[in-house]
């Protein structure tokens, strides 16, 4: 089979090589519809919770509702408050105090403090709080952050915040009085963003496909229609479908096509892929040493 010349490979002996051309190639697919995949093999479990795990870039754009699904996560694992360490877990290693658990929360690059968290958030008004953004003191007395949830009234005026607030307490998610929220300023991440509106529904698309066993994929997208050669020459020993996308492996490399129409492009070579995933726009491989490439 003749590999696009266009497309750059990424080495499976070079991760950070191939984090850069995964990105690139898919950006230049499009994403296809919601498809119902018939008689298509299940990619390893590993590579599919490590998609599933995927988000935000640290100290870049996140949504709201990531900075909740991060912030919960500390609750749910009742992680004690301390100003040395740190704690460990899928969204990274940070320090677990105040400012640590809101750094952890926003997908900063390192656990700040109340000293520099300043220099990635802004002031807003009271009135513009909304899930994730922050409540702020830094004085002679008071030093602490806490990331707001909702309001705990009608008029708001007493928030219900979560936080890492005392040695000898656990992160934790509670309202606050009215007294002591108003010793605090209104504080919004640079890089958060409002989450956007339901995508609209796509047509299902039912498509169909089978290997024989010489490693040739066959598909098609009707139950009447005819049966698209995806790769003539064979040797695939996995493929995956998600949305209009098609991803095979074949010789040990991953490739992926946009339709079934579409050339190959070359995602990765080296002969030693093993296992691929793709699974809302969102591709994965892992390597023979059981490597997890995102």
């Amino acid at each position: 089979m003749k590999l696009p010349e266009t497309t750059s490979p990424a080495k499976t002996t070079s991760p950070g090589r191939r984090k850069v051309v995964l990105a690139a190639a898919m950006a230049a697919l499009s994403l296809g519809g919601v498809v119902n995949v018939v008689s298509a093999p299940a990619a390893v479990a590993a590579v599919s919770t490590a998609l599933a795990a995927a988000g935000s870039v640290a100290d870049a754009p996140i949504s709201r509702s990531e900075v909740m699904t991060r912030s919960q996560s500390w609750i749910d694992e009742q992680v004690p408050y301390s100003q040395s360490g740190t704690h460990d877990n899928q969204y990274g290693s940070y320090r677990p105090d105040c400012s640590g658990y809101v750094s952890m929360a926003w997908h900063l690059g390192f656990a700040r403090y109340t000293g520099n968290l300043p220099d990635v958030m802004h002031n807003i008004a009271r009135s513009e709080l909304k899930p994730g953004d922050a409540l702020f003191r830094r004085d002679a007395s008071v030093q602490h952050v806490a990331l707001f949830v909702r309001w705990n009234d009608a008029a708001h005026t007493s928030p219900v915040v979560r936080e890492e607030y005392d040695f000898g307490h656990v992160a934790v998610e509670r309202a606050w009085s009215v007294a002591y929220a108003n010793t605090f300023a209104s504080m919004r991440y640079n890089n958060i963003v409002d989450d956007g509106p339901t995508p609209p529904k796509y047509a299902t698309v039912t498509r169909y496909g089978f290997s024989n066993g010489a490693g040739v994929i066959l598909a098609k997208d009707e139950r009447d229609g005819s049966w698209a050669t995806l790769n003539p020459d064979g040797r695939a020993t996995q493929w995956v479908f998600d949305g209009d996308r098609i991803g095979a492996i074949l010789d040990g490399n991953f490739l992926l096509k946009n339709g079934l129409y579409d050339s190959w492009h070359l995602m990765a070579d080296g002969h030693d892929v093993k296992q691929i995933a793709l699974n809302n726009g969102r591709i994965a491989f892992s390597n023979g040493a059981g490597i997890i490439f995102v």
